[in-house]
């Protein structure tokens, strides 16, 4: 039996010499503990498995696992003819290397993230889309205020920045919205990743930058352009 199965059965650590009772079939006894094979899906988990002596339990059809230090595909007729020179009535159907076993059981987790990198893509064209159209409109309509500003003096630089500053704060209170739900929404990718962690700091903080930078820009553009006009003729902009 595996160790999973041992650990199930006997708690104490004493498998060996015990005996266990199978459904449908007598007691029997144990002569030996093996590891847990690990499962060829990165998510699953070993299961409890029994080894039996193919005399004892015959099947339809057995796995032979071989190690070698050179190109598995090159044995295969070395093995197919040492195979028939030990077992005649044995035909070997096919060979599969450990890569393409691995490569077969990631082929489902793959393609989810696949999917999910193509959504987050178009997502975050979309919100760049968004976040610049809309805070480059609000600012836009603001070109009559800035004529105003400064025909009664106000510096072009400090109208700037302070119609950016304006302009980032519903930015930036979407974002820390955007941030609590993501962290949030993490555990729910848990499940589909391996070998990466679902919360991942810099990926957060560097998407959290990039959208703060394209608000910025958003908000500086448009202000930039309308500072830049002489103030009557801002003042006449509709």
């Amino acid at each position: 039996m595996n160790r999973t199965l041992a650990d199930r059965f006997f708690p104490d650590g004493r498998a060996v010499g015990g005996r266990i009772e199978l459904e449908g079939r007598d007691r029997v006894d144990v002569i030996g503990v093996v590891a847990d094979v690990p499962p060829l899906r990165p998510d699953a988990v070993a299961e409890p498995e029994i080894y039996w002596p193919l005399a004892q339990r015959t099947r339809f059809a057995s796995y032979f696992v071989l190690r070698t230090v050179s190109d598995p595909g090159a044995l295969e007729g070395t093995v197919r003819a040492r195979l028939a020179g030990v077992a005649p009535d044995v035909s070997a159907s096919r060979f599969r290397t450990m890569d393409e076993l691995l490569a077969g059981g990631l082929v489902s987790p793959r393609f989810n993230l696949v999917v999910l990198a193509i959504f987050a893509a178009v997502a975050l064209c979309l919100a760049t889309i968004g976040i610049y159209g809309v805070i480059s409109y609000n600012v836009s309509r603001r070109t009559h205020e800035i004529g105003l500003r400064k025909a009664l003096g106000a510096d072009r630089h400090r109208i700037v920045g302070q119609i950016i500053r304006q302009g980032l704060t519903p930015a930036l209170a979407g974002l820390l919205i955007g941030i609590a739900a993501a962290l949030a929404l993490t555990r729910l990718m848990a499940g589909m990743l391996y070998g990466v962690r679902s919360f991942d700091p810099a990926t957060l903080v560097s998407v959290t930058l990039a959208f703060a930078l394209i608000a910025s820009v958003a908000c500086w553009i448009p202000a930039r352009r309308a500072a830049a006009l002489e103030p009557m003729e801002a003042m006449r902009v509709e």
